[in-house]
């Protein structure tokens, strides 16, 4: 049975790509309210940011796998306009193993809301 999740951050925090400070996990850990257990996966539905700023902002995402440092980047410093908002997942999902992390970074603090989406699925090891 699916379980869906919805996650929301305010105020992101300032920081730049692969650099630990200023990063902002979106979805982390194992938990089921903000994480992927070990006995799933997650399917990423969509991903929407807004811009509560009277600036242009700049948002990154990347995924790091479990148990690694390799980082894979969805969006590096894409421009957010003043007073808009931007919905970075459309019709494509993106799937996410056991306790694998979604990070976001903007390029100032307290400018972006971001809310994630995303369906637990249990792992099936038979196939």
């Amino acid at each position: 049975m699916a379980r869906f999740v919805n996650v929301i951050r305010t105020n992101l925090a300032s920081g730049q790509l692969n650099n630990v400070g200023g990063r902002t996990a979106l979805i982390s850990g194992f938990s089921n309210s903000s994480g992927v257990p070990n006995d799933a996966y997650a399917v990423l539905i969509g991903v929407l940011t807004a811009n509560k700023n009277t600036n242009t902002r700049t948002l990154s995402l990347e995924i790091i796998p479990s148990g690694t440092t390799t980082t894979g980047v969805l969006l590096n410093q894409i421009n957010i306009p003043f007073g808009t908002s931007l919905e970075v997942i459309e019709g494509d999902k993106i799937i996410m193993n056991a306790g694998d992390t979604l990070n976001a970074y903007c390029n100032f603090s307290d400018s972006l809301d971001i809310q994630v989406s995303y369906m637990l699925n249990a792992q099936d090891d038979t196939i």
